[in-house]
């Protein structure tokens, strides 16, 4: 085999890789996303106090981005005296 037949071979095999590659990371969900279903799952369970446990859509969000958007939900459906964290500092 020559040399310029395995150039050809390996420059088709790279290409075929990045082409690969370039696709499973076209199609991959971006963080930012799997974060925005995670709280419209959290949102919409809101309204269903029995079930528990973590959505499925929130199964790829990382473990303290999870707690910030169920505490967020939580401040959320607070009344607003209950959200003054401050009050609590000036009480005598």
């Amino acid at each position: 085999m020559s040399r310029r037949t395995i150039w050809i071979i390996v420059s088709g095999v790279l290409a075929a890789i990045v082409i690969a590659g370039g696709v499973v990371w076209y199609q991959a969900q971006a963080y930012d996303d799997l974060v925005a279903d995670c709280r419209q799952a959290l949102a919409a369970r809101a309204d269903t106090p029995e079930v528990e446990g973590k959505p499925t859509a929130c199964q790829g969000v990382e473990k303290d981005d999870y707690r910030g958007l169920v505490l967020e939900g939580i401040f959320d459906n607070m009344s607003p005296e209950g959200r003054d964290t401050v009050d609590w500092l000036t009480d005598d």
